[in-house]
């Protein structure tokens, strides 16, 4: 039993340790300069205190089913098919026992000194698996048994009929319980290992019965695990008890926590999400945090899906442990509604489920769980056998840690707290555990269950199936997956047919009225890798007859997995589908499917677009072609060059050719080859013969290395008859090769003037070139720049050593404006080291130095103070945050993503939103880390890192502005310890402009275009 902690010492405990950081596989970890004050919290309220200051939607009520100190830290619920809850507790969280720090980074990723040999031998922690028995009926837990202790950071479980799969990184391991006793019959078995141990907080985890009698489960952001040869940092995977397969699922998704499957098998994984929601399909590519994380496995998906498009106030990016209600006891409006944790807000939340063509979006229902006790945290929930819903609260004020470069300072969480609360209409009556025993029942009982309004039943009775593989059943249950006129009970026959080992290849379910049975035969056929010669022309017929998107996404899903002569075929016609040229995830599945043939089998691939009216197929034209053409220039071999000159040769139009062209120049980017690869040689000379001025074909022959184009171009980028953003891209080029022959046609450029796009091309592309003319004649054109040229120029210049003293000696000497150089800037031109420079800035600025924290705290102070005494105007502060904010910003549909969506931000708690407006680098989301490039000839950039190819590297800056560099000549790329988000952003704002800044960012909705124009003209005054 654990040991209970006294609450004075708790709340002492507390009070020492206020952080902002990880938590689970939730929350991003922080970058702190330094450690906020303590803040004054309320104390911590008893189980029968807690209960009634909770408020849940009309018709439900909420209840105490176990707490303390029979449960301590409940971090995943689970009902066995007896009725009996089983709790796994996460009580070794953070740090594993018996293991030594060698190495801690910023992300809290950590190398250990050893690999720990799998329980029982391993070193012993403090995890356990506890078995809650209600033997009344009551509601609460009676007894408590240890089905397990002594695990060391066990991170998820899944029952089966005669045993318990746990997954406790580096393994997925098997306790066996044949005699079914509670307690396991021997060591357990051991079989995965590979998982990563890197960061406690983003583990394998949410072991989750899949409809396909597979075990799914989800791994958060800051590990690496490296399974059977699969290496994968965040994603979905799956693994198959019966016949000992792993597979990857799904790659990318977020620090996901949490997994559940809709009625119709739809795949769903919670997480740390601005939406609360991401839906998972098979072999498919999700966003990732790529400079935390690295790029995505496959450096040719060119594209990845998004989370759930989320309509409405999303409380936080904060949903593990969601579920899609099917307990099908609540009222009918959370049927098949998503109801999420919302762990840093002491809330749960709610929200309904809406097809967007082949997947879903989410809009914003309602509170589930609300309280003024901030101690709760849910952090898992699930459905039990009564149809309530059940949810884990970690009940701890702090849910975090500290800086990780101070491991001495992590917050280690109280070891005595953890409830559970049982969510249910008033009448509704729990199952009294052991009044069922579904192992008991026979075959023909398990599938009446399907039917059973309560999916657990359902799920129960398939898992059960599976166990018992009993073929007798097939007759009853292939008759109503064909006859069910309910979908989802043809769903669950065909499911149950599958897991029990009956689906062979006379599938009439490729025939059924219902989409979703057609889908999942699909897939399911798809699992082997190969199809029968049976099936296969099946398949092609439906990729070219098939009137379901649903089902075409799958088939696109489904090709991917099969040979290359099954695959074709079935991408040829699902190409010919126009309407899905605007669906969210079918052209990028059709493209994946190709990707994954193109280079093994060139010739199939091609095949694609030997006819001229492919070419004219939306999905080939907007999709494919420039992918394609990128695809074989990346692999930069002698056989892909030459389907890249098949490709321009089949191209039967200019339109064409030019997306082929985009798509080489794509693969190109940020470098040069030294000579044009033969294949290419005959096709770009005649490309040059008769669009030798076109742009975009010059740009290919520069990228390609030929030679006479260097010449050709220099002369274009000063033709004042070319657009220009045909002039802007060629000036681009030209910097991102650093041909030295056109530096001074650039520098003429830059006295000649033009519209500002194109003079701050020409500075970007200057700063390519190590040369002392280029600082020189930067500032010469200073004085005749506009704005943002001139913005540009000064950033420029505090980049390079030498650059950064000419910089300063215009200041000192009144040529520049001191307030044009911001204290960020000041900064870094001091970081380069140089006693001239930081003679020079004493001189003009003074000491610099970042704000002290008492500095920090007066100015939030009095910030907090001036917002009381008056209101804003959301209206009046929509063009303020037009100005200050949305060049990194997003909220109400305006500005950029280059921070983070504000939609999802905890904008409401004005303190915390005022914090990090005046000290914007004391806590910073690791996935907008800036990372500093240092180049090998003395060149410093800070940016995100958009994208990390085989190649190049990129860099986003705070203009949102991209900056290519080759990796052979980046010789440091680290992260800042310094947000883009420049300091003292508020310090030019007047107090009202300030006040309706804070406004329009805690407003709900958006204030009207009227209202935003008519406040917009005395914005600036």
């Amino acid at each position: 039993m654990a040991r209970r902690i006294d609450r004075t010492e708790r709340t002492v405990r507390s009070l020492a340790f206020v952080l902002c950081a990880s938590f689970l596989a939730l929350w991003p970890a922080a970058t702190l300069s330094q450690e906020p004050p303590p803040i004054e919290h309320p104390p911590p309220h008893s189980p029968r205190e807690a209960e009634k200051l909770f408020k849940v939607p009309d018709g439900l009520e909420i209840h105490l089913v176990a707490s303390e100190p029979e449960l301590s830290q409940p971090l995943s619920i689970s009902f066995d098919d007896r009725g009996r809850m089983w709790v796994l507790e996460y009580l070794q969280y953070p740090i594993p026992e018996g293991l030594e720090p060698v190495e801690v980074d910023q992300y809290l990723r950590t190398r250990y000194n050893t690999v720990p040999k799998p329980p029982p031998h391993g070193p012993k922690g403090r995890d356990r698996i506890s078995i809650f028995d209600d033997a009344d009926g009551d509601g609460r837990s009676d007894t408590v048994k240890r089905f397990v202790s002594d695990l060391n950071l066990a991170s998820g479980m899944a029952l089966a009929g005669d045993g318990v799969y746990v997954v406790q990184p580096p393994y997925l391991l098997f306790y066996p319980d044949r005699d079914h006793d509670d307690l396991p019959d021997s060591d357990p078995d051991v079989l995965l290992s590979g998982f990563g141990m890197d960061d406690a907080h983003a583990f394998a985890n949410s072991l989750t019965w899949g409809p396909d009698g597979w075990l799914y489960g989800a791994q958060g952001s800051t590990v690496t695990a490296n399974i059977r040869g699969i290496e994968f940092q965040q994603g979905v995977w799956r693994y198959h008890p019966q016949t000992d397969q792993f597979e990857l699922f799904a790659e990318g998704g977020g620090n996901s926590w949490g997994i559940d499957f809709d009625q119709f098998g739809n795949l769903f994984a919670a997480g740390n999400t601005v939406e609360p929601l991401v839906h998972h399909v098979e072999g498919a590519y999700y966003v990732k945090g790529f400079g935390k994380h690295g790029p995505l496995h496959n450096p040719h998906a060119y594209g990845y899906f998004l989370p759930v498009k989320h309509h409405g106030y999303a409380g936080d990016s904060l949903t593990g442990g969601a579920v899609i209600y099917q307990g099908g006891a609540f009222p009918p409006r959370f049927d098949g509604a998503c109801i999420a944790p919302n762990t840093r807000h002491s809330a749960s939340r709610w929200s309904t489920l809406e097809t967007a063509g082949s997947t879903f979006a989410t809009r914003a229902a309602g509170d589930f769980i609300t309280t003024s006790d901030i101690w709760f945290r849910p952090v898992d929930s699930t459905v039990g056998p009564d149809g309530a819903l059940y949810v884990a609260d970690w009940y701890d004020y702090n849910i975090s840690h500290s800086n990780p470069q101070n491991r001495s300072k992590w917050y280690m969480p109280s070891r005595g707290d953890g409830r559970v609360w049982r969510v249910a209409p008033a009448r509704l009556q729990p199952v009294r555990s052991r009044a069922i025993d579904l192992a008991e029942r026979d075959g023909g009982e398990l599938v009446e269950l399907l039917a059973h309004p309560n999916d657990w039943y359902a799920r129960q009775a398939r898992r059960i199936l599976a166990e018992r593989r009993d073929l007798s059943l097939m007759p009853r249950l292939e008759n109503i997956a064909l006859t069910a006129e309910n979908q989802r009970l043809a769903l669950q026959a065909l499911w149950s047919i599958y897991v029990i080992g009956g689906l062979d290849d006379q599938v009439a379910t490729l025939d059924s009225p219902h989409e979703y049975v057609r889908a999942w035969t699909v897939r399911l056929l798809g699992d082997s890798r190969a199809v029968s010669a049976t099936v296969h022309p099946k398949l092609v017929q439906m990729a070219r007859d098939e009137t379901s998107v649903v089902v075409r996404s799958q088939l696109a899903c489904t090709a991917k997995r099969l040979p290359a002569e099954q695959a074709i075929p079935i991408v040829r016609h699902l190409l010919t589908h126009d309407e899905d040229a605007a669906d969210l995830h079918v052209p990028l599945l059709v493209w994946w499917a190709i990707e994954d043939k193109a280079v093994a089998h060139p010739a199939l691939a091609l095949d694609l677009v030997v006819s001229p009216d492919a070419w004219r197929l939306p999905l080939v034209e907007q999709f494919i072609a420039e992918r394609l053409a990128r695809r074989y220039a990346a692999e930069g071999t002698q056989d892909s060059f030459e389907a890249c000159a098949k490709l321009l040769a089949l191209a039967p139009s200019q339109a064409d050719t030019d997306r082929l062209v985009a798509g080489l120049v794509a693969a190109l980017s940020g470098r040069r080859l030294e000579s044009v690869p033969e294949p290419l040689a005959a096709p770009l000379a005649k490309l040059l013969h008769g669009r030798g001025h076109d742009p975009g074909v010059l740009q290919l022959a520069l990228r390609l290395g030929h030679a006479q184009a260097l010449d050709l171009a220099a002369e274009l980028i000063h033709d004042r008859s070319l657009d220009d953003g045909s002039r802007v891209a060629l000036v681009q080029t030209l910097g991102e090769i650093r041909a030295e022959s056109t530096l001074d046609r650039l520098l003429e450029l830059l006295d000649a003037g033009g519209p500002d796009q194109l003079v701050s091309a020409v500075v970007a592309a200057l700063g390519h070139f190590n040369d002392g003319r280029v600082a020189e004649a930067l500032l010469a054109a200073y004085p005749t720049l506009g704005g943002e040229p001139r913005s540009r120029v000064v950033q420029l210049l505090c980049g390079r050593r030498e650059w950064s003293a000419r910089l300063v000696e215009a200041v000192v000497a009144g040529q520049i404006d001191p307030a044009a150089v911001s204290v960020d800037q000041v900064r870094q031109v001091l970081d380069h080291g140089d006693g001239r420079i930081a003679e020079l800035v004493g001189r003009q600025w003074g000491r610099v130095q970042p704000s002290t924290p008492a500095e920090t705290q007066g100015r939030i102070t009095a910030i907090l103070q001036m917002l009381a005494r008056a209101a804003g105007d959301a209206a009046a502060g929509a063009p303020v945050f037009e100005k200050s904010c949305a060049t990194c910003h997003k909220l109400h549909g305006r500005g950029n993503t280059l921070g983070p969506d504000l939609v999802g931000a905890e904008r409401l708690d004005r303190e915390k939103l005022v914090r990090n407006m005046v000290d914007p680098s004391a806590v910073v989301r690791q996935e907008y880390i800036a990372h500093v490039a240092v180049t090998v000839d003395g060149r410093v950039l800070t940016g995100l890192l958009a994208e990390a190819a085989p190649e190049t590297i990129t860099l986003l800056d705070a203009k949102n502005e991209r900056t290519v560099l080759r990796r052979d000549d980046v010789e440091e790329l680290r992260e800042s310890p310094l947000s883009l988000m420049p300091d003292r952003i508020l310090d030019e704002l007047t107090d009202q402009q300030i006040r309706d800044l804070v406004a329009y960012v805690q407003s709900q909705t958006d204030p009207s275009p009227a209202q935003a124009a008519a406040s917009g003209a005395g914005a600036g005054q």
